[in-house]
């Protein structure tokens, strides 16, 4: 819902500058770099915007409250994106739950990387050993071992900023005013 609201109000935004801009004179620049700019604004909007959503709601996990696990299952999976596997259990009310995570791995780079980054990860979480589950007390099926920000998050807001720069450079380029 949020994200609705937030794609609306990007599309504002654009019709904004399209009157602003276009309805009190004529762009001097290139009309397909105006129109590409028109477009691109909302979708930086959306990505900014959204993004930053996720990532209040990845830092809120931090607050969460904590019991222990336990890791039942360390291996590296994948032959494409090389990345570990670890399975913990945790209990909650007398309730043992079971969870799988990555670890927040990045998939991208030569496997030899991504096999060396999921090894150590493995090796860190040996099967047996004890770890810090954070999980939502109004849902315990939601939890974590690993509360922090994922890099994709940060390189979509990165990269949604960067289109913002460059859209709006582009239609606040100075105009030409018609005589």
């Amino acid at each position: 819902m949020i994200q609705i609201a937030v794609l609306l109000f990007s599309v504002l935004i654009a019709l904004f500058f399209w009157y602003v801009v276009v309805g009190k004179t004529r762009p001097s620049i290139i009309r397909p770099l105006f129109v590409i700019s028109l477009i691109v604004l909302p979708i930086s909007f959306y990505l900014v915007i959204s993004q930053s959503i996720d990532l209040q709601k990845q830092l809120g996990v931090q607050s969460r409250p904590t019991v222990a696990g336990t890791v039942t299952e360390a291996v590296v999976v994948g032959e494409r994106a090389i990345r570990p596997k670890i399975t913990y259990t945790y209990e909650i009310d007398s309730i043992t739950y079971i969870q799988i995570t990555h670890l927040n791995a990045p998939m991208f780079g030569n496997k030899r990387k991504q096999y060396d980054v999921a090894h150590t990860l493995t090796e860190e979480h040996p099967v047996g050993s004890k770890v810090v589950v954070y999980y939502n007390p109004l849902n315990p099926t939601e939890a974590t071992m690993s509360p922090t920000v994922k890099w994709d998050t940060l390189g979509k807001i990165g990269f949604g900023a960067v289109l913002l720069m460059l859209s709006l450079f582009a239609l606040l380029l100075p105009l030409k005013r018609k005589r």
